[in-house]
């Protein structure tokens, strides 16, 4: 499961060293992995939905529809420390 896990961050996590925060965003119909990740690492960690939007990208002066999903913030400087040690971050 941590090697999936791995796989999955570095395909769709991104790590904010500076906060010393992990977060995962995936699709909405992804919620079953968002938790399963959730539950693997961080029981406790925030889950929380985002609903379809509307964003505007000023380097290239479009518009991009984003469609809803899940994100999970953890918050550890530990984990994050170790990500990043491990050329994951």
């Amino acid at each position: 499961v941590i090697a999936y896990l791995l796989g999955l961050h570095a395909a769709d996590g991104t790590v904010e060293e500076s906060r010393a925060k992990f977060k995962i965003t995936l699709n909405e119909q992804d919620l079953n992995t968002v938790n399963l990740f959730r539950d693997s690492i961080s029981p406790a960690a925030r889950t929380y939905f985002n609903s379809e939007r509307l964003m505007h990208n000023t380097r290239n002066n479009k518009d991009y529809i984003i469609h809803p999903n899940y994100t999970l913030e953890i918050c550890s400087r530990q984990l994050v420390t170790d990500l990043i040690n491990f050329g994951f971050g």
